[in-house]
């Protein structure tokens, strides 16, 4: 079956790749199945009623991400000048203590 779909494919594609052969053809054929059984599903189940199983996909507030090296950066920083203030502040009302 599958040399003959493979000489049809050939005989109607024009300009292919030389390399393809019947099982090649056959794999590739797997995987559009595959996608297009997933893809029919997934359509059936949104015209049904049932929920859309995927909305945690869309939801932006379950996902956090890590601090990046700016970010981390920023944060030692103004952690710092917070430090630096308290410490300030500390200094000053020790001296104004004496």
């Amino acid at each position: 079956m599958w040399n003959r779909i493979f000489q049809t494919w050939r005989d109607n594609m024009g300009a292919y790749d030389e390399a393809r052969t019947t099982n090649g053809l056959g794999c590739r054929w797997g995987k559009i199945l595959a996608a297009k059984r997933e893809a029919l599903r997934m359509y059936e189940d949104l015209t049904t009623g049932k929920p859309f199983k995927y909305e945690h996909c869309n939801n932006a507030d379950v996902v956090v991400r890590p601090q990046g090296r700016k970010g981390t950066k920023k944060k030692k920083r103004r952690l710092n000048d917070e430090k630096s203030v308290v410490d300030a502040l500390y200094n000053l009302q020790s001296t104004l203590e004496k």
